[in-house]
C-alpha cells in the first residue's frame, strides 16, 4: 500500500487530519485497498502523507468513526481496512456539489479521453480468455443483489 498519497483528488481546503482522511476513506470506496488489508504502521502513513503522526492517529480515529477502519492491539495487531458492502452516494454526491461547471467538464472530458482509449486497446489485444472474462463479469452485475456487488 505504498501508493496512498499519489490519489488523484481535487484541491482540499481542510485540515491534514481531513485530508489524510478523505484520500484513505476515497482509495477503501475504490476498491483499491480490499477489504481485511492491514494498513502500515502510524509512522510510515505519516512519513508517505508529509504529516506528523499525531495527525494520522487523529485520521484513523473518523476513519473508525466512519466504520472504514478498525484497529486491532496484540502482536498481529494494526489498523485493517473495514470496505462497505455498497458505495457511499453522499460521499460522491457532496464532492460534486462542490465542483464548478468548469470542474465538471474537465473530469468528463478527462474520463471520455481515458475510458476511450482505455476500451480501444482493450478491444485492439482481448484474447478469448479475456473475453470470456468480461461476459462473465457482465453475468455478475446483472444479477447483483446490491450496489456493493
Amino acid at each position: 500500500m505504498s501508493g496512498l498519497t499519489p490519489l488523484i483528488s481535487p484541491a482540499f481546503s481542510g485540515g491534514h487530519a481531513d485530508e489524510v482522511v478523505q484520500r484513505i476513506g476515497e482509495a477503501i470506496h475504490l476498491g483499491l485497498l480490499s477489504d481485511g488489508e492491514r494498513l502500515p504502521a502510524e509512522l510510515e502513513l505519516a512519513s508517505q502523507f508529509n504529516v506528523a503522526p499525531m495527525t494520522v492517529r487523529e485520521a484513523l480515529s473518523t476513519l473508525r468513526a466512519q466504520g472504514l477502519v478498525e484497529t486491532r492491539r496484540g502482536r498481529n495487531g494494526g489498523s485493517f481496512v473495514c470496505r462497505p458492502l455498497a458505495p457511499r452516494f453522499e460521499m460522491s454526491q457532496q464532492r460534486l456539489v462542490a465542483m464548478t461547471l468548469s470542474d465538471v467538464r474537465d473530469l468528463v472530458d478527462e474520463h471520455q479521453a481515458i475510458a476511450g482509449q482505455s476500451a480501444r486497446l482493450a478491444a485492439e489485444r482481448a484474447s478469448a480468455v479475456n473475453i470470456r472474462r468480461l461476459f462473465g463479469f457482465t453475468e455478475q452485475l446483472r444479477t447483483a443483489a446490491h450496489e456493493g456487488d
